[in-house]
């Protein structure tokens, strides 16, 4: 824990902030649990098609591809996205 101590710290205040900017409405939009990644999963082909471009979708805990890092940025309800 030590080792991703600033990243945790800084993960854990920009939710915090998100979750502040959040409305009522939204914040009952959590109660829902949402699969964020079959969602996006399921998005694949449709995404392919609209940007003439291969999509590969990962976990943000494990990625296998990530050589800018990106995965560290992400947060429930903000994907993070690589563009190569």
């Amino acid at each position: 824990m030590r080792k991703l101590g600033k990243e945790v710290s800084k993960f854990i205040k920009d939710s915090i902030a998100d979750l502040k900017k959040l409305s009522e409405q939204d914040k009952k939009r959590f109660e829902v649990r949402i699969d964020e990644f079959e969602i996006l999963r399921n998005a694949a082909d449709f995404l392919k098609k609209e940007f003439g471009a291969e999509i590969i979708i990962e976990g943000a805990d494990k990625p296998e591809y990530d050589p800018a890092n990106k995965s560290r940025y992400a947060r429930p309800l903000k994907p993070a996205i690589y563009v190569e």
